[in-house]
Formats: C-alpha cells, sequence, structure tokens
C-alpha cells in the first residue's frame, strides 16, 4: 500500500531495480511459456490429479 510512510523506500527500490535491469542482472518479467511447456504442464497436471 502506497502512502506517505512508506513512499521513501518505495522509490529507494525502484532506483536500486533499475540499476540491476540496466546491468543485465535483474529481469522483471518473465518469458512467455511457449505451446509445448503449455503442454507440458497440463501432463504433469493431469497426472497429478490422477494420483489422489
Amino acid at each position: 500500500m502506497r502512502d506517505d510512510s512508506n513512499i521513501d523506500g518505495m522509490l529507494s527500490s525502484r532506483h536500486i531495480n533499475r540499476k540491476l535491469r540496466n546491468k543485465g542482472i535483474y529481469a522483471s518479467k518473465s518469458k512467455k511459456r511457449d505451446k509445448d511447456q503449455d503442454k507440458d504442464f497440463e501432463r504433469a497436471l493431469r497426472r497429478l490429479l490422477k494420483e489422489e
């Protein structure tokens, strides 16, 4: 939650994260799954549900 009591911390965190992204150390977003990964996930989930 944003309010006056934590805005300094949020700005500092944003600044540090930007520096890390610029250096290639930190990526803020993950790559999207492809269709094969979706199928693998579905198969694994179905196997898990059958075991129960």
